[in-house]
């Protein structure tokens, strides 16, 4: 039996739909999950990198300040405390 161009044809465009469906299928899957993953990381209230280190920054100064205004407020007690003793 002789093939038909026309069966033939029909093949090669059933064919092509397939492959053509099946890369659209799995771009649309791609994006559901895309979304998905999106959606659940933005709802763990997470920070970026540079945020981050600008919080370790403010941090670091507060720490070296509290530390600074420690010191001063023991050199006050004994200043006082001397004070006291010398009356």
């Amino acid at each position: 039996m002789k093939k038909n161009k026309w069966f033939e044809g029909l093949q090669e465009n059933i064919g092509n739909s397939i492959v053509s469906g099946a890369s659209s299928l799995k771009k649309d899957i791609e994006n559901g999950i895309n979304l998905l993953v999106n959606n659940a990381v933005s709802k763990l209230d997470l920070v970026t990198n540079e945020e981050l280190e600008s919080q370790v920054e403010i941090l670091e100064f507060i720490r070296e300040e509290m530390s600074r205004l420690n010191n001063i407020i023991e050199n006050l007690e004994l200043r006082i405390e001397e004070l006291e003793n010398n009356k």
